[in-house]
């Protein structure tokens, strides 16, 4: 039983600097201004090479996450903040 298991872990290690090579994703974070555990998140990922993009729904319509109400949805605009202030527009739903 033990023969598999190496063998998978050996074919496994090849791979590992071909991930390393690839870039980190893009993190898309929602949350309050005052969540100081969500800064530190966000502190975080940034320290270890993420670019991190901050969004925001004004007004939390119905519909949008955290804000549902049975079926029912309003249509919705999402906001990227970035470190500025500025605000561009994202996405609709």
């Amino acid at each position: 039983m033990q023969a598999p298991f190496s063998r998978l872990l050996f074919l496994a290690v090849p791979a590992t600097p071909s991930r390393a090579a690839r870039p980190l994703p893009v993190v898309d974070v929602y949350k309050s201004p005052p969540c100081d555990g969500c800064s530190k998140w966000v502190n975080h990922l940034e320290s270890n090479g993420f670019k991190v993009r901050g969004l925001v729904v004004p007004a939390m319509p119905i519909g949008s996450p955290g804000m549902e109400t049975g079926n029912r949805k309003n249509r919705y605009d999402v906001s990227l903040v970035d470190k500025q202030g500025d605000i561009q527009p994202y996405a609709s739903h």
